[in-house]
């Protein structure tokens, strides 16, 4: 399908479509039980949230929460224009290497891309809100999972979106593939 567009009016569109605010209990609670989890977690670590969204009526929610718990080296990105990140970059198209962490809610339809593009560039966490499906899937699991499997995910108990049914953070740990992902429920 993407033949019958140029790159530009993919661009567009991406710009356009596929934005949700994700709620920020949904995150604090997250964030509250990452950081039981992960005991000696810095808050000086450099973070990279790649799709930040927030706009003329919506806070950057993964800012916002993440400077709550006293993070403080958060840069922001959104392709979007109207968006209130700092950068205003195709995250798949531009690098964004030397991060400790890149967090954030990906477009659903491009999470396979954002995740693969993290764990590259990312020096030890990548933390993303996808949709709990995402586990499924035979191509990514021969393509990513095999070598790439989350340490944990926090899978919301309640419908966070209306057009997705559950949503999880999944945690991938740099260096780490253990045989199993952690799975709780929040």
């Amino acid at each position: 399908m993407n033949e019958l567009f140029s790159n530009k009016e993919i661009s567009i569109a991406r710009k356009q479509k596929d934005y949700f605010v994700t709620p920020s209990p949904v995150i604090q609670l997250f964030l509250m039980n990452l950081l039981n989890d992960i005991k000696d977690l810095s808050k000086d670590i450099k973070i990279l949230d790649p799709c930040s969204g927030g706009d003329e009526s919506n806070k950057m929610s993964y800012p916002e929460v993440l400077t709550q718990f006293h993070f403080s080296n958060i840069t922001t990105n959104d392709i979007r224009e109207n968006s209130r990140a700092i950068l205003n970059e195709d995250y798949l198209k531009h690098p964004f290497k030397g991060y400790d962490m890149i967090i954030g809610n990906p477009p659903f339809k491009l999470c396979s891309e954002f995740v693969s593009k993290a764990l590259e560039e990312t020096n030890k966490f990548t933390i993303f809100l996808l949709p709990f499906n995402f586990f499924g899937g035979k191509t990514r699991f021969q393509n990513l999972f095999r070598k790439h499997m989350p340490v944990f995910c926090y899978l919301c108990h309640s419908r966070v979106f209306s057009v997705v049914r559950e949503v999880a953070h999944f945690v991938w740990i740099k260096n780490e593939n253990p045989d199993y992902t952690k799975l709780k429920i929040l």
